[in-house]
């Protein structure tokens, strides 16, 4: 089989979103994510496929994507968090973002050292998103709010879809709302109480807001054994989710687990040839190996980085 799950995030115009899903189109058939759910549960079979998602709820889905997706007649999911839409919060990421935009990321990295305690020399080579990532939500919140007082930062750019534009996106049937938990946290960072809650609660909530069974999920983040593991999927059978999506590169394939469902991030074709964009989607986990060594250099991934912070902080973590 050589069938796939696209992801993209942010959307920047039409045009760059038309253009990215035709170059999917030369090499794949789009089909709905009911399908993917067919195939794993009565044994349907596709093949060349691909099935278009996007995460978070930006609100560029609604401006760029949502219109695109009707005219072109392609199916897609969207995964989004029932409290951000409710309360017209932004993600914790979105919030970091606006930071270091705005001071840099050097800046905030200090700051996490402060707020958290820790060597900054032991911690200054790895990514700031590395780090923030292996940290416990609720202490990625606390460095949001020091800096936040530091800077007297009283409002923060809102960056996602709000309750009335979900209702009428859910009311095209061919876009499938999912859940993608409550604060967005690294899931594996947290707690078994929290996760049960981030998990349960995001579904329940989407489920009462749009008035219907919440079947599909998406993990945040999103890497299979670094950011969820067999707990998580535990908790997501008990809420009878069906299908759950990673960030993971790869191909769905007979066996696939229907709770750990690998995903291509789509950057699409903005400053890369439609060539290189082929390529990208044909070689997939091949080119995710070449992009890495590029950027981390040779014996180094950002899963290395990643791991060998989880290593760091568990020993803070138990000690607190």
């Amino acid at each position: 089989m050589q069938n796939l799950v696209v992801v993209f995030h942010t959307i920047p115009s039409k045009s760059w979103l038309k253009k990215t899903l035709k170059v999917i189109n030369s090499l794949y058939d789009f089909i709905p994510i009911e399908y993917i759910d067919s195939h794993f549960y009565s044994g349907k079979k596709f093949n060349n496929c691909c099935h278009i998602s996007f995460d978070d709820g930006d609100i560029s889905f609604y401006k760029y994507a949502f219109p695109v997706l009707r005219e072109m007649k392609i199916p897609a999911s969207l995964f989004v968090s029932p409290k951000i839409i409710i309360y017209k919060s932004n993600y914790w990421f979105q919030d970091v973002h606006y930071i270091i935009e705005k001071m840099g990321a050097g800046y905030l990295k200090k700051r996490v050292c402060e707020v958290m305690n820790f060597n900054y020399d032991l911690i200054k080579i790895y990514s700031i998103y590395s780090l923030l990532n292996t940290l416990k939500h609720r202490d990625v919140i606390k460095i949001i709010e020091v800096v936040k007082s530091l800077n007297n930062i009283n409002t923060i750019q809102r960056y996602n879809i709000e309750k009335d534009q979900l209702i009428e996106i859910n009311n095209t049937q061919s876009i499938t709302i999912g859940a993608h938990t409550i604060n967005h946290p690294i899931l594996s960072n947290e707690t078994y109480e929290n996760i049960r809650d981030e998990i349960g609660c995001s579904i329940n909530q989407l489920a009462s807001m749009l008035n219907k069974d919440i079947r599909y999920f998406a993990y945040p983040n999103g890497l299979s054994g670094i950011d969820y593991g067999f707990r998580e999927k535990s908790i997501l059978k008990e809420n009878n989710i069906k299908l759950a999506f990673s960030t993971s590169v790869g191909r769905i394939h007979n066996k696939t687990d229907p709770l750990d469902i690998p995903r291509v991030p789509a950057k699409g074709i903005n400053g890369e040839s439609n060539i290189k964009f082929i390529m990208r989607l044909l070689l997939l986990s091949k080119w995710s190996t070449l992009r890495n060594i590029i950027k981390f250099g040779m014996n180094r991934t950002e899963t290395i980085e990643r791991k060998e912070l989880i290593e760091f902080l568990s020993n803070y973590y138990c000690s607190k």
